[in-house]
C-alpha cells in the first residue's frame, strides 16, 4: 500500500445505521412490458443500459442457450445473441452505446459493445502468468474506452485486475489480492474497485496523477456480490449483498466526516446479484426481490431510503402475471428525466417495469405507445 494509501486507510471508520423506509412525495405508477415469454432456460441474471441520450434501454440475459441483447426500437423489441455465458454486467458509453462484459463458458471474460454497425466483441485477456476464475464489471474511460475488472489467480491468492482498452488493444493492471470485484469510472477519468479480501470489503482508487492504486478499508463484511458506483459529483457508493444471510447494505464515503458509513437496507433478499446507479441528481438506487417474491425499488432521495415496493399479482393492463422470480436479479437504469426502469423474470417471462408520470412525455413514454399500437395491429 502506498503512503497515502496507509493514510487514508487510516482514518476510514465504518459507522453502520438501519435505513428505515420513508414514502416518497411522489407516487410511482409502474407500467409493464413483457420483452419475451417464459424463457426454456428461466435465469437468474439480468442487467439492463440506457442508450442513445439515455431514451432506449437495452436488457441483457442468459435466454435459450445463449447471453442475448434486448433492445427497445421504435419497432418493438429486437434480440441479438452475443455467445453463451452468464455473470452478465452492463453500462452506458458516452455517445450513446452500451458495453456489456460477462463470464464466456469458456473460462474467458467477453465484451461487446453497441454501435453503428452492429455489435462488436472481443475476449479481455487475462493478466500475463495468471488464469482468469471470476468477474466481470465494465464501465467506461473518456472517449468511450471500455475497462473491466475481473478477477485471476497466479497461486494460492486470488488477484484483482482490471484491463482497459486503448482503441487497439487491452492493457491489463492489478489492483491487490482478492476476489468478487466491482468496477466504476468517476468524472475525473479515476478507476474505482471494490473487492473482498477475507471479512473485509477494500476499495482502491487508480490516481491519474501517479498510475498507483489507492487502498482503503470499508468494512467488515462477508460479501458475495457488490456493485460500485459513482454519482454526478463523484459520490462513492457500494451495494453489498451477502446471499449467505440475504442481507443488503449499502455502504458509502462520507466526504464531511471522511468516513465510510452503512446503512443497512434488508435483511430478506432473495436476489443472488444487485446493481447500484445513481439518478442525475446524485440519488442512488437499486432493487432487489425478497423472500415473499416481491420486487422492490430503493432510492435515497435526500431524506433517507424510499422503499417502494412494485405490484404484485397480474398487472390489470397487459394481464401479464409480474410476481418475479425467486432469486432473479432486478436491474435498474435511469432515463433521460431520471424515470426508473427496472427488468426482472417473472412468472411471465423477462419483464420491463418503469413508471412514466412523475415526468413530462418523454421519447421513450411515446415508444411504449406506438410499440403497443403495433402490437394491438399485430394481434387484430
Amino acid at each position: 500500500m502506498t503512503p497515502s494509501g496507509r493514510l487514508m486507510a487510516g482514518v476510514a471508520v465504518l459507522v453502520v445505521s438501519m435505513a428505515g423506509p420513508h414514502a416518497m412525495a411522489t407516487t410511482l405508477n409502474w407500467t409493464f412490458q413483457q420483452i419475451i415469454g417464459n424463457p426454456s432456460n428461466p435465469t437468474t441474471d439480468v442487467a439492463c443500459a440506457m442508450r442513445t441520450g439515455a431514451t432506449w434501454p437495452t436488457v441483457f440475459s442468459p435466454h435459450d442457450g445463449g447471453l442475448q441483447a434486448f433492445s427497445l426500437t421504435p419497432a418493438g423489441w429486437s434480440q441479438f445473441a452475443l455467445g453463451s455465458g452468464s455473470g452478465v454486467r452492463a453500462r452506458p458509453g458516452q455517445d450513446g452505446r452500451v458495453g456489456v462484459a460477462w463470464w464466456g463458458s469458456n473460462e474467458e471474460i467477453k465484451f461487446a459493445q453497441s454501435s453503428n454497425l452492429g455489435w462488436q466483441s472481443s475476449t479481455v485477456p487475462a493478466v500475463p502468468g495468471m488464469s482468469l476464475v471470476g468477474g466481470p464489471d465494465v464501465d467506461y474511460l473518456s472517449g468511450n474506452r471500455p475497462v473491466v475488472a475481473y478477477c485471476c489467480s497466479g497461486g494460492s491468492n486470488d488477484t484483482v485486475a482490471v484491463a482497459a482498452h486503448d482503441g487497439l488493444s487491452w492493457n491489463t493492471d492489478t489492483v491487490g489480492l482478492g476476489n468478487e470485484p466491482t468496477l466504476a469510472v468517476d468524472s475525473q477519468d479515476r478507476v474505482g474497485v471494490a473487492f473482498r479480501n477475507g471479512n473485509t470489503v477494500l476499495f482502491a482508487l487508480n490516481d491519474v496523477s501517479s498510475g498507483t492504486w489507492i487502498e482503503m478499508p470499508v468494512g467488515s463484511f462477508s460479501p458475495t456480490h457488490m456493485s460500485l458506483d459513482f454519482g454526478p459529483n463523484d459520490e462513492t457508493g457500494i451495494a453489498v449483498l451477502d446471499d449467505g444471510s440475504d442481507t443488503l447494505s449499502y455502504a458509502y464515503f462520507n466526504t464531511q466526516s471522511g468516513q465510510w458509513a452503512v446503512d443497512l437496507l434488508s435483511t430478506s433478499v432473495s436476489s443472488q446479484r444487485v446493481n447500484l446507479t445513481f439518478n442525475s441528481q446524485g440519488h442512488p438506487a437499486l432493487a432487489y426481490v425478497d423472500s415473499s417474491l416481491t420486487v422492490h425499488y430503493r432510492i435515497n432521495d435526500g431524506e433517507g431510503w424510499a422503499d417502494i415496493i412494485l405490484p404484485t399479482g397480474v398487472d390489470p393492463d397487459t394481464s401479464l402475471d409480474v410476481d418475479p422470480t425467486f432469486g432473479v436479479d432486478a436491474a435498474v437504469a435511469f432515463d433521460g428525466n431520471d424515470i426508473p426502469l427496472i427488468a426482472y423474470y417473472a412468472d411471465s417471462g423477462l419483464l420491463l417495469a418503469y413508471d412514466p408520470v412523475p415526468e413530462p412525455a418523454t421519447g421513450l413514454l411515446v415508444l411504449i405507445g406506438l410499440v403497443g399500437v403495433i402490437r394491438r395491429g399485430q394481434q387484430g
